[in-house]
């Protein structure tokens, strides 16, 4: 039973974020005339302010997961190619099936001599870290300033619930039922682990605040919304990471948007910012990879000798050879 209802699911989960979209898509074009009477502004200061956060934010959320599975035991593996099997995993997940970014950040992991397990370990502790994190950064946001769409000690207490399941005694508890006896040299410390989560919890409130520069480059917003913009992209993020099987949480994420941003803005106005939110993000993606990528490619050169670095045996002809 369960194989014959798992397609159906995957199917119908596709189809409400599809019809979220549609949903959305026709919520603009019958207001259409109201949202080109909005009075919108390209701010082109506050919209690179917004990518320079989010990409300097992906970047340094990957050196963290490198250090997280250095630490797990792959500490001689250099930080580039840790980091960068993040990086380029990443783009997978806009793939349908929301899934596949993990098997390739397995793949790569694998191609990097990462080992398994410790990719698997370093992911689900990222997942449940992100996660827990985005509903902590939500919750602080939603008693400063609306609105509420969740109760926010109920998303305070089920984020701290999230952070002790990943804790360095489950995850050494967990280490154990796996794979024997596990060293304490491999699982996080208390301070890594407290760490991690403050670096979590920077990122999450940096990129709510580039969210609200995002906004206010489109559109004169009050600064005072700052709160509610960084509570509702973490709980709109949370979201779409809790929607298996569709791609970046697509629909679920940009409905929570509408849905939040409404009480403030209108709402045509509000459909149109969450699904440019979406592209916004796509392209600081992009970006965050093209850069690592070319920094890796300057590395690499940098370190290859070049022929007139070698020594004479290495160009392949010698004297004597010549003579011959």
């Amino acid at each position: 039973m369960r194989s014959r209802l798992h397609p159906w699911i995957g199917r119908l989960q596709g189809a409400l974020a599809a019809a979220i979209v549609l949903a959305m898509a026709i919520v603009v074009a019958r207001g259409w005339d109201e949202v080109r009477s909005q009075p919108w502004q390209i701010n082109p200061a506050p919209l690179a302010l917004s990518v320079l956060i989010v990409v300097v934010a992906i970047l340094v959320w990957a050196i963290a997961w490198a250090f997280v599975v250095r630490r797990l035991g792959a500490a001689d593996r250099p930080w580039r190619d840790v980091a960068g099997v993040y990086l380029y995993s990443n783009l997978a997940r806009y793939l349908p099936g929301a899934v596949w970014n993990l098997f390739a950040r397995a793949y790569l992991g694998h191609q990097q001599g990462l080992g398994q397990r410790r990719v698997w370990t370093a992911t689900v502790i990222d997942l449940t870290v992100a996660i827990a994190t985005g509903l902590l950064v939500y919750a602080g946001a939603a008693l400063l300033s609306g609105p509420v769409l969740v109760p926010p000690l109920l998303a305070a207490g089920m984020g701290l619930i999230g952070l002790g399941l990943v804790s360095p005694p489950t995850i050494r508890a967990l280490e154990r039922v796996v794979g024997g006896r596990v060293e304490s040299g491999v699982v996080l410390r208390w301070s890594e682990y407290g760490a991690y989560f403050a670096l979590s919890y920077a990122i999450w409130t940096g990129i709510g605040v580039a969210f609200y520069l995002f906004i206010a480059g489109l559109y004169p917003v009050e600064p005072g919304f700052v709160p509610a913009a960084v509570g509702l992209w973490s709980l709109s993020v949370v979201a779409g990471l809790a929607a298996l099987g569709i791609p970046q949480g697509l629909g679920v994420k940009e409905g929570l948007l509408v849905l939040g941003l409404s009480a403030t803005l209108p709402v045509p106005v509000a459909t149109a910012v969450a699904i440019a939110s979406r592209l916004w993000m796509i392209v600081c993606d992009l970006m965050a990879v093209g850069i690592w990528w070319g920094l890796s490619t300057i590395e690499t050169r940098r370190r290859r000798p070049s022929l007139i670095e070698r020594p004479p045996e290495d160009v392949g002809v010698t004297a004597s050879d010549d003579q011959r």
